[in-house]
């Protein structure tokens, strides 16, 4: 429910107003209508009234007239055809007078259209005694008659009726009036309602700002301090629809970018650890591996010099020996030569002789095993050698590579510390570089 709490809002924001729209436009109809009919109404009344009056007053005049001529008509039968002339007009003005009796509403008309009926009641007494007087033959006092009863008797009818008549106009003019009145009256209603109606969406407004905008601006702001690497302000989650969610959403998404972060760092540091120490230990091993492949060249040099003394021994005990066989067979010959007292000194001659070739014999095959022993030694020299170089070459190449890694940790360390996660406190030393 919580998560629809916002689109409720919008939706109360939006229809509010346009409700209080709809209510000031039907409010501002239902006057102007009612004004409308009313003004109708009584224009209609009184505009049939005043008809009806006019009917009246016509009958009023004809029936004066028809009076006149048969007073003065000197033919009885004349004349009392114009005195049933006059009966038919009277009849004819009761109609009207049924009819404005029909129309007529309220007190103000019935009261005005009373003295109309008065004036001629007064007419139609004062008439039947003038017919009387006229149809019996005296003229003389019909004629006094007409001129002290029947002619003020017209003249209050026709006022009656023009008093009735103007009565009628003042309603219309009060209608009208009325009428502008109440037009006015609404279309201040509607003014003021207009202006509730402005004030309404005001508050929409203000309250969609303080409600809706406020918050999502806040949580654009920290989006923006986010993507700008400042981690330091956490988010606060203060609502419970969707803008709450959103701020949640933020929120956790930094304190996990914050975890990453760290671990990043404590990961990069470790990372440089390891490739220094690497870096050490190429160093370490280069700079030996170096050393060890001198002393293999020195000792190869110095191996080339054994072997060839003993090559020289060799070839020395070699040459000496054909010559030693060559002097003992002299020395046997001379001593074969001499008398038997020499034979003891040519036995005594003979024996080292021999011994001296039985020495230069075993000196030239332990020269000969020497020099044998020595190339072999010169070849296992010369390979060892051969791998010294290759592990400096090896050495040289993982130093290389340990610089490469600690280049791109501190590479690492410095795109991490675009992040500042740092809170109001002591740094956290895993995410402080070496």
């Amino acid at each position: 429910m919580a998560r629809h709490t916002l689109g409720v809002r919008l939706m109360l924001s939006y229809a509010l107003p346009l409700l209080a729209v709809l209510g000031v436009g039907s409010m501002a109809l239902e006057r102007l209508g009612r004004v409308r009919s009313s003004f109708q109404q009584a224009a209609q009344e009184n505009s049939t009234a005043m008809q009806l009056a006019s009917a009246g007053l016509v009958h009023a005049n004809e029936t004066s007239r028809l009076i006149q001529e048969a007073l003065l008509e000197p033919d009885p039968l004349v004349a009392r055809t114009l005195l049933e002339a006059v009966q038919t007009n009277r009849e004819k003005a009761h109609q009207v007078d049924s009819s404005i009796h029909a129309v007529l509403r309220t007190y103000g008309a019935r009261a005005a259209f009373s003295s109309v009926e008065f004036a001629c009641d007064e007419f139609g007494r004062d008439f039947g005694i003038f017919k009387e007087r006229l149809l019996s033959g005296r003229r003389a006092e019909a004629a006094r008659l007409v001129r002290d009863a029947i002619l003020p008797d017209r003249r209050r009818v026709q006022a009656a009726w023009q008093d009735f008549v103007s009565w009628h106009h003042r309603e219309i003019q009060t209608a009208a009036a009325r009428a502008a009145d109440q037009y006015a009256a609404a279309r201040r209603d509607v003014l003021l309602a207009v202006v509730f109606a402005a004030v309404a969406c005001a508050a929409a407004g203000i309250f969609m700002t303080t409600s809706v905008v406020r918050p999502v601006s806040s949580a654009v702001r920290a989006a923006q301090r986010i993507a700008r690497g400042d981690l330091r302000e956490q988010v606060a989650v203060t609502r419970a629809d969707e803008i709450g969610v959103l701020q949640g959403a933020i929120a956790m998404m930094s304190a996990r970018l914050e975890a990453v972060l760290s671990e990043i760092k404590r990961g990069a540091h470790e990372f440089a650890t390891a490739s220094e120490q690497i870096q050490e230990n190429a160093r370490w091993l280069l700079e030996h591996t170096s050393v060890q492949a001198s002393t293999a060249s020195e000792m190869v040099a110095t191996l080339h010099l054994m072997g060839a003394a003993s090559a020289r021994a060799l070839d020395s005990a070699r040459g000496l020996r054909p010559l030693l066989c060559d002097t003992g067979a002299d020395s046997r010959a001379r001593n074969e030569l001499t008398a038997g007292d020499h034979i003891v000194l040519r036995l005594a001659s003979e024996d080292p002789v021999r011994l001296a070739s039985s020495l230069l014999d075993t000196i030239a095959d332990s020269a000969g095993e020497l020099w044998d022993g020595v190339a072999r030694v010169n070849r296992n020299v010369l390979s060892v050698d051969e791998i010294a170089r290759d592990n400096a070459l090896k050495a040289q190449d993982l130093w290389c590579t340990a610089q490469t890694l600690s280049r791109r940790a501190a590479t690492l360390r410095r795109s991490v510390d675009f992040f500042d996660v740092r809170r109001n406190g002591p740094a956290d030393p895993a995410t402080t570089s070496p």
